[in-house]
């Protein structure tokens, strides 16, 4: 049931993507946030003829590659992906660099967001250019967060279940890790590579649509890439977390394409 509700969510979110936003998630119930704290993010967006539009959110993970989620995938509009790091802002300021290559994990299982990671590059010759604004986050390498503790993920999804239109700012949220015993009672299909955020009682925080493929961060380390949500509740239901890829499950392969 929890493979097929998640499912249900992506094909929702995946057939709103063309409209006026992208549709997977984004933050709830969190506040503005700047690039000078989270010089690390990056936003993935289509550029139209006549428009910027968010698709998903990144990390910077050196100058030639981004770290997102698998299902961001932009498939046929490859031509049009680009990326924009260094700025609060999704539609102007910061450097914009051409997406050459959108590499998803080989083993992404989309039923259940299993190794929910892609790896982008851009066209050659365009390097990511750091400063104040724009810096590497480093990975996750071994051990989780402690069970309660909270990671912070930021991006420019939309800020409220009932919304379709992607926040202009960045904004960020702290959310508690969930035991993965009890992430497993409504996640039933949850694997190694996955773990919850969120699902507080009182519900109201939450990554929602425009989020995905964002960071989840402590002390200043990438564990989380934001990946999915149960459907039919809402972003921010209480007890109902929401799904993380794990950096640190799939940090050899991140290596490999990326030279980490």
């Amino acid at each position: 049931m929890g493979s097929l509700r998640l499912l249900l969510a992506i094909f929702f979110c995946a057939s709103a993507l063309f409209e006026e936003i992208n549709g997977f998630e984004r933050i709830i119930g969190g506040i503005e946030t700047t690039v000078e704290k989270r010089p690390y993010q990056a936003s993935l967006q289509y550029f139209w003829p006549d428009r910027i539009q968010h698709l998903c959110g990144a990390s910077i993970i050196n100058s030639k590659h981004l770290l997102s989620a698998a299902h961001c995938d932009p498939g046929s509009n490859l031509p049009i992906l680009h990326a924009r790091v260094g700025s609060t802002s999704y539609k102007e300021g910061g450097q914009v660099l051409k997406v050459k290559t959108f590499e998803t994990h080989p083993n992404y299982k989309v039923e259940i967001l299993d190794y929910d990671i892609a790896i982008i590059s851009f066209e050659e010759g365009e390097n990511i250019i750091f400063g104040a604004n724009v810096r590497v986050i480093p990975l996750a390498y071994g051990d989780d967060p402690e069970d309660g503790s909270l990671l912070t993920v930021s991006g420019w999804g939309v800020i409220a279940d009932t919304s379709n239109v992607a926040s202009l700012m960045m904004n960020e949220v702290q959310l508690p890790l969930v035991n993965g015993d009890r992430c497993r009672l409504l996640y039933t299909f949850l694997t190694s590579r996955q773990m919850c955020l969120g699902g507080t009682p009182q519900g109201g925080t939450s990554s929602c649509f425009g989020d995905s493929g964002g960071p989840a961060i402590q002390n200043g380390i990438q564990y989380g890439v934001v990946s999915g949500v149960y459907s039919g509740v809402g972003c921010s239901a209480p007890n109902v977390p929401g799904l993380y890829a794990k950096v640190s499950s799939v940090r050899d392969w991140i290596q490999d394409l990326a030279g980490l």
